[in-house]
């Protein structure tokens, strides 16, 4: 997780004219954004796409980071441009795609998909458990979170803020929506006292996480009840 020294490494690889992947090129940007760096992150994506038109993995980050920054129409037109080019998405990325264009019933079929291939990632079933959420498949999303959280405590890897506050959000809106207050609560204050200044919608938007219009409702609704 250190995320500068990385950084800096990856643009020395991009820079190397005898590097011609794109992977590094990728990395700065994808690590811009997990900084919170988001115009750079775009402008050093968007320089990429010039670069490695053809890269599936280019495009990939650049949807990602489109939907990060808010701008939909562009990674529609990305995604729209992958599939119309006869090349497939894999599916933690469509997945989280088309929950994040609010189009959960879509995200279905591949977030099953990523789940039976990532069996031991918490990643993969919290995002799997937020597509739930907007489907109003409480009951299933607690499951999938409740997953999540086992795999993120069992596991020796460092995790970020950013892990943590996702994980404990949708618990909190699990609990909340399958009737259990009592336990949402004590979730919403826990996250309150840690993170005082992630406690509402607008600061949470400025994390690098992807939040539907669905979900960011469930939340404000949850902070709202509980204030």
């Amino acid at each position: 997780l250190k995320l500068d020294v990385a950084l800096a490494d990856y643009r020395k690889c991009d820079a190397d004219s005898d590097f011609i992947d794109p992977v590094c090129a990728v990395q700065v940007a994808s690590i811009e954004a997990r900084q919170g760096d988001y115009r750079p992150a775009k402008s050093d994506i968007s320089s990429a796409l010039q670069r490695y038109p053809g890269s599936r993995g280019v495009r990939s980050e650049a949807i990602f980071i489109d939907l990060l920054v808010g701008d939909i129409d562009e990674a529609k037109r990305l995604h729209g441009s992958i599939t119309s080019g006869g090349q497939q998405q894999d599916d933690s990325s469509e997945c989280l795609y088309f929950y994040a264009i609010n189009q959960p019933g879509l995200a279905v079929d591949p977030c099953n998909a990523m789940l039976n291939a990532n069996q031991t990632s918490n990643t993969a079933w919290s995002n799997a458990g937020y597509v739930a959420l907007d489907l109003g498949q409480f009951q299933l999303a607690a499951t999938y979170f409740a997953k999540a959280w086992n795999l993120y405590n069992a596991s020796s890897d460092k995790h970020t803020v950013v892990q943590e506050v996702d994980l404990m959000w949708g618990l909190t809106l699990a609990n909340y929506f399958n009737g259990d207050k009592k336990d949402a609560k004590a979730l919403y204050r826990a996250v309150k006292k840690s993170y005082p200044d992630l406690a509402t919608m607008s600061a949470l938007k400025q994390l690098p996480l992807i939040w539907s219009d669905g979900t960011q409702t469930l939340i404000n609704k949850v902070i709202a009840d509980f204030k």
